[in-house]
């Protein structure tokens, strides 16, 4: 492989910069929600984005609604960072899954 592909290893610690960053904004629910479902619509049937609504409405008024409550809560109470660094990218370490879903919020959501 020739090394003009090759990145240098950074000297910079990952964390380094994290104080002085702005907290990032938590995304509207309904916002985010209507988002998924406009993805959902060019990548699905029409009967599968039929269910796929009727989950994202139960999601929105139920537990996305306590979910999001909790993730407020979380937020205010940690005002030194923002809701997306350390505990929200520790399950990314571990879970395949959890990249895949980060990596369509951050594609169509963001």
């Amino acid at each position: 492989m020739s090394s003009k592909f090759v990145e240098p290893i950074s000297t910079i610690p990952t964390m380094y910069y994290q104080d002085s960053l702005p907290r990032m904004p938590i995304p509207d629910l309904g916002a985010t929600l209507d988002k998924y479902l406009l993805s959902a619509s060019a990548l699905v049937s029409g009967e599968q984005l039929e269910a796929t609504k009727k989950v994202v409405e139960d999601f929105r008024g139920g537990v996305g609604k306590r979910l999001q409550f909790e993730l407020k809560l979380w937020d205010d109470a940690h005002t030194d960072t923002s809701y997306i660094s350390g505990a929200f990218f520790a399950p990314l370490r571990v879970d395949r899954t959890m990249r895949v879903a980060l990596l369509w919020f951050v594609c169509f959501c963001v």
